[in-house]
């Protein structure tokens, strides 16, 4: 469940155009928001956000590599049968 949370939430980073045709005009929608930001050089909300999302994504692959043993698959060091 979560692993699709993360990969739909990262998908509608993509959906830029089709979350700007859905909206209505009192919705806001965080990529319309980051990318109505983007246009004023001097923007501090969007660092903000932009690391917080990069330090989320992060802690969320450093605790599946530990709790999974991604590193082990990865390397070939364990077999389908001992994971």
């Amino acid at each position: 469940v979560g692993a699709g949370f993360l990969f739909a939430w990262i998908r509608s980073f993509e959906d830029y155009i089709r979350a700007l045709f859905l909206t209505g005009p009192n919705t806001d929608v965080l990529t319309i928001w980051m990318f109505s930001r983007i246009r004023q050089l001097d923007a501090p909300e969007l660092n903000a956000v932009s690391a917080l999302i990069v330090f989320g994504i992060a802690i969320a692959l450093a605790v599946a590599m530990n709790v999974g043993n991604v590193t082990g698959y990865v390397a070939g060091t364990v077999t389908e049968e001992e994971g």
